[in-house]
């Protein structure tokens, strides 16, 4: 019986129009991730302008971040994390 395959995406860049949306030192990285615990979100910037652990952004921005979050929660099946 031939296996059937499910995606799911399981990161997303914001970033502004014409940034690199991984290299971008503006990009924030918002995904989800799991350590046999449950599925559990993760927001990351490469600043190097800002303390390390520390995130920045405009209220503009994190309209954005917490739009990509609620898409990642919206988009994962959490028996596939079990």
């Amino acid at each position: 019986m031939p296996l059937t395959y499910k995606k799911t995406i399981l990161k997303i860049s914001v970033h502004p129009e014409g940034d690199n949306p991984v290299f971008s030192e503006t990009a924030t990285h918002v995904s989800i991730d799991d350590h046999a615990g449950g599925p559990f979100l993760v927001i990351e910037q490469s600043r190097d302008d800002t303390d390390n652990g520390k995130i920045v952004v405009d209220f503009e921005e994190f309209d954005a971040i917490v739009e990509a979050a609620q898409q990642l929660k919206d988009g994962i099946d959490e028996k596939d994390f079990a």
